[in-house]
């Protein structure tokens, strides 16, 4: 079997081969779980922000496209606006830094599948593809909670390698939207408000997420090592 660090950067290349397939259509319904999970956690990010800065999430919704929106009353716009991505980098990098060994990691795998379910019951209500696949995703969670071995770690840390990268998705919207369409995006909302052009703000939360990413790989990887060395280090016992 590879060692742990050998499987985390295995895990690195499979999130970011997950992100690359979700940009081309032919591919995007073979990540559908991924896809809404993320749709998932950036909304609840946008709402945590809102509720944090003396606002109102009124309701999370999630289209079969993937997209979602939460219209939020009050608050710090700019706060809330930049939270979708930069909240789900933060709850990746959390993800990876906390799962570092099988209990941790089912602990955070059980705990997030019980916030999808509060989510669910506060604020996704009304909204079909939301309930249902924040449901699936939430079982999911569940029986991944449940597993032995390291696979929890795997899958924690996957998904928060996932989270994090999932900010460069918010370039490539914006170049879409400027090229092709009039929608709106996180970053084009920002700019209405701001005057500062979208791709500031799209380019910020990447750095930002490359910058989260790679300091709680690091911490993790040094964790995994420095565990290994001292395994290979234990002194024979005198006789």
């Amino acid at each position: 079997m590879p060692n742990k660090t050998t499987a985390q950067r295995a895990l690195i290349v499979a999130a970011i081969a997950t992100l690359v397939l979700m940009s081309f259509g032919p591919f995007r319904p073979l990540l559908i779980p991924l896809l809404y999970l993320n749709t998932h956690i950036h909304e609840l990010a946008h709402a945590f922000a809102a509720l944090g800065t003396g606002g109102v999430p009124e309701m999370i919704q999630v289209f079969p496209d993937g997209s979602g929106t939460t219209p939020v009353r009050g608050g710090n716009i700019l706060v809330i606006g930049s939270a979708g991505y930069v909240g789900a980098s933060i709850f990746g990098a959390a993800l990876i830094l906390y799962s570092t060994t099988v209990q941790r990691a089912q602990h955070a795998l059980l705990g997030t599948s019980f916030l999808l379910v509060i989510s669910l019951l506060a604020l996704v209500r009304g909204n079909p593809v939301g309930m249902v696949s924040g449901v699936i995703i939430a079982i999911l969670f569940a029986v991944l909670g449940n597993t032995k071995n390291d696979v929890p770690i795997y899958a924690a840390q996957f998904i928060g390698v996932q989270q994090c990268l999932n900010s460069i998705t918010s370039v490539l919207t914006v170049f879409k939207m400027s090229g092709w369409t009039g929608g709106t995006s996180d970053a084009t909302i920002l700019q209405e408000v701001t005057g500062l052009p979208a791709a500031v703000w799209a380019f910020s939360w990447v750095a930002i997420s490359l910058g989260l990413i790679g300091w709680s790989l690091h911490q993790s990887f040094g964790a995994a090592k420095g565990k290994s060395s001292s395994a290979k280090k234990i002194p024979k016992a005198s006789r």
